[in-house]
């Protein structure tokens, strides 16, 4: 205990902001003795990973100032992702889902879409729904023989589609169109 209250009390002289305990112990006696035993010159924070029957009212108690609940909620979408993978797998529609996921309209606020879309409005150049592409498709490579034997390499296929038709179809997915 004395060699952790002696680095603590190091980083808070060095100037940090806050300080983060930790233990080996699967149960909170250690760090409750720990905050009871700091002067309290920098907050206290605790990653709660092992001990998770301890309650934040109990840890502001203590003294502890910043709760970080490091992966519980990458558990938690764990477990989750697992289950409705097996719902999909037995249902085999996403309608089995429905009761579990939230709507589009919830993702597109939570990822900012409304934002993004105003940031496009006062960022992208005006016209911009105007861009034009230019593809140089012209050019030899002798290593390239005999393939392109009898017709230019962007003519070349590659499953199904010529490199041009690929390229084409890139540029169309970014609303590129002539």
């Amino acid at each position: 205990m004395a060699e952790a209250i002696r680095r603590a009390d190091a980083y808070a002289d060095a100037g940090a902001d806050a300080i983060l305990v930790h233990s080996k112990s699967s149960t909170f006696d250690e760090l409750h003795a720990f905050a009871s035993t700091w002067n309290m010159a920098k907050p206290l924070v605790i990653v709660p990973t092992i001990f998770p029957d301890v309650t934040e009212t109990e840890l502001e108690k203590a003294g502890f100032k910043l709760v970080i609940y490091a992966n519980q909620l990458l558990r938690a979408i764990i477990k989750t992702s697992r289950e409705s993978l097996e719902v999909l797998r037995k249902g085999q529609a996403a309608a089995h889902l429905a009761d579990r996921i939230v709507s589009m309209k919830d993702v597109y606020q939570i990822v900012g879409v409304s934002q993004l879309e105003s940031d496009e409005r006062k960022f992208l150049p005006v016209g911009a729904d105007d861009v034009t592409a230019v593809i140089v498709a012209a050019g030899f490579d002798k290593n390239l023989m005999p393939l392109i034997k009898d017709r230019p390499k962007c003519l070349l296929d590659i499953k199904g589609k010529s490199i041009l038709e690929h390229q084409i179809a890139a540029l169309n997915e970014c609303n590129i169109k002539r």
